[in-house]
């Protein structure tokens, strides 16, 4: 999986305008860089866990938001939004979690942005981001200010040249994107047969050094993961094998900050206790 651009919406609220926004964004970005719930989920697969790896190497999540996000109930009347095992509770909550993630709240014509006193605790953060407002009569110009933003995070892939018309609502735009060459860098994409993405780095010198020269624990723990990768990655396990490698990086990270922190503290200590003794001369 190679998934990017996560789009997290409640179908109930906003099923059809969520079809039309991926229309729109696919003239730009490779259809196999969104995931978007039953779509990207192949048969017999865990959805849970597909979602949670699919939004591991997202690297922006769009929170769909219409006039029955908030509203929508389960069988028993209760919010479904309030509700941790509700998958887009999931979602948005994961999201907002991972730092590496940017969100965008993307309002469906006049729906307001909720506030966080009617957000569940794990969502209240979502209140404090800034939204983009797109209308369905008009999506083709308002999705050009959505990819403003995108694209700071992402570059676009396609560059879309005007060859037909299609009608969305009152809004007549182009329909033939026009695919360009893929810029250098690019990972390829192992949802493409036959196509094998790089293996990631298992940042294993990092995680010694960090073990003989910082802190033993979290070392540890970074050599752990930093094992896996090329493991993972032999046994076809892309997804897995990125995780492995950013836990190890990551732990890696935490290793220096505590070992740089530790000699702080340490010094400062061993300084006041020479102008301890200094002074009591």
């Amino acid at each position: 999986m190679s998934n990017k651009i996560f789009i997290s919406y409640r179908r109930d609220d906003s099923k059809q305008f969520t079809q039309l926004l991926s229309n729109e964004l696919s003239k730009y970005y490779n259809p196999d860089s969104f995931f978007r719930d039953v779509e990207s989920i192949h048969g017999g697969a865990n959805f849970k866990r597909s979602i949670a790896q699919a939004l591991y190497l997202t690297k922006i999540c769009l929170v769909v938001i219409g006039d029955k996000w908030l509203t929508v109930t389960n069988e028993d009347g209760e919010l479904r939004l309030n509700n941790e095992n509700d998958f887009v509770h999931h979602e948005v909550a994961t999201a907002l979690a991972d730092k590496e993630i940017t969100v965008i709240p993307v309002l469906i014509n006049d729906t307001r942005m909720p506030a966080e006193s009617q957000l569940p605790p794990a969502l209240k953060e979502l209140a404090s981001y800034q939204g983009v407002r797109i209308s369905d009569d008009r999506i083709a110009t308002d999705v050009q200010y959505l990819l403003k933003d995108m694209g700071k995070i992402l570059t676009p892939e396609k560059q879309y040249t005007s060859t037909g018309n299609q009608t969305y609502g009152n809004t007549s735009f182009s329909e033939k994107p026009k695919d360009t060459a893929r810029p250098a860098g690019h990972t390829a994409d192992a949802r493409q047969p036959g196509v094998v993405p790089a293996k990631p780095d298992n940042y294993l010198v990092w995680a010694i050094l960090s073990t003989v020269l910082c802190c033993l624990i979290t070392g540890i723990i970074s050599i752990i993961n930093a094992s896996k990768v090329d493991n993972l990655y032999a046994q076809g396990q892309y997804a897995e094998a990125l995780a492995a490698s950013k836990n190890a990086k990551n732990w890696a990270m935490y290793g220096v900050i505590a070992g740089v922190i530790v000699w702080v503290l340490y010094l400062a200590f061993a300084a006041s206790l020479g102008l301890s003794d200094f002074s009591s001369y």
